[in-house]
């Protein structure tokens, strides 16, 4: 499982059966199912792009990388060819960063395509990070 923090809002993934994406108020509130089913199988990793309002997510089972809006509507494959033992994502600008076999990828955080291998034969990472200003949006 996975926890995230965005816009008062608290978002997780569940490996149960089925799995999930839920989210809920920071209190424990209005808890709601926002992916589950046929969209996925074994939600690894979550990261959020605070810039056009995407939940983006690894799934391990799938092999696949895909986004939705924050409702949960809208979801779409970005990555869907050559991921083979994925455990993170993160996004920074206009691109996303991965793990997969420990190589850290990097691609158009839109399309998927420019996919390149930024490091090969890392340590066995299994989170990423960016951290800057611009990922990190001001409270209230």
């Amino acid at each position: 499982m996975l926890i995230i923090f965005f816009l008062r809002l608290l978002y997780w993934t569940d490996w149960g059966d089925p799995a999930k994406i839920e989210r809920a108020s920071m209190d424990g509130s209005d808890r709601q199912v926002l992916i589950s089913g046929v969209h996925m199988e074994w939600p690894v990793d979550l990261a959020i792009d605070y810039t056009t309002k995407k939940l983006y997510w690894i799934d391990a089972k799938l092999k696949v990388i895909k986004h939705c809006d924050l409702d949960g509507l809208k979801v779409r494959e970005v990555v869907n060819q050559g991921i083979k033992d994925p455990s993170a994502v993160t996004l920074f600008e206009d691109h996303m960063y991965w793990i997969d076999e420990k190589k850290i990828y990097k691609a158009n955080k839109f399309t998927g395509k420019n996919k390149t291998v930024l490091v090969n034969e890392a340590f066995s990472p299994k989170d990423l990070h960016i951290y800057h200003p611009q990922r990190q949006p001001q409270g209230n």
